[in-house]
């Protein structure tokens, strides 16, 4: 009677959770029981070892400082089993190389080509200050060798 209102109850819109809810429910719990035998099994065994260890940290008095004299499987577990010098030797260090190399890059080489570039053109400017003269027939004649370079560059193209 108590399985017979599960299943009504469980029907979904979606067949396939409707035949996994049937599935669980005709296996009448019988899916579970091992699940629950292996939690109380392991919840006995955390419980002896919480015992275990109260017996034995009341029976002598903890040190204020730790010991040195230890194994390499305590100074691993102190050093947090060597993951901070693991993250540095592989992360960090090599990622502190790459910001600076870009940082110098971007300092050096991007910078200083935008600002050589405008040195450039700044040079040119007074280069090309010195060649003013005021007169306005200089001027046509400098449009008319213009004309004249790129009429003999179209022509070198064509030809």
């Amino acid at each position: 009677r108590t399985e017979a209102e599960l299943r009504r109850i469980v029907k979904s819109d979606d067949p396939f959770l409707t035949q996994v809810a049937r599935h669980l429910i005709d296996a009448g719990g019988k899916r579970v029981r091992p699940a629950l035998a292996i939690t109380a099994l392991v919840t006995l065994v955390v419980a002896i070892g919480v015992a275990v260890a109260i017996v034995l940290v009341q029976r002598r008095p903890v040190p204020d400082t730790p010991p040195t004299d230890v194994s390499l499987v305590v100074k691993a577990a102190r050093a947090d089993l060597y993951g901070d010098a693991i993250n540095d030797g592989l992360v960090v260090q090599p990622g502190r190389r790459l910001v600076t190399g870009l940082f110098a890059f971007d300092r050096h080489g991007a910078d200083g080509a935008f600002m050589g570039g405008g040195g450039a053109i700044a040079a040119i400017g007074g280069q090309l200050r010195k060649v003013q003269t005021g007169y306005v027939r200089s001027y046509a004649l400098s449009v008319l060798v213009g004309v004249l370079i790129v009429a003999v560059a179209m022509l070198a193209v064509n030809f």
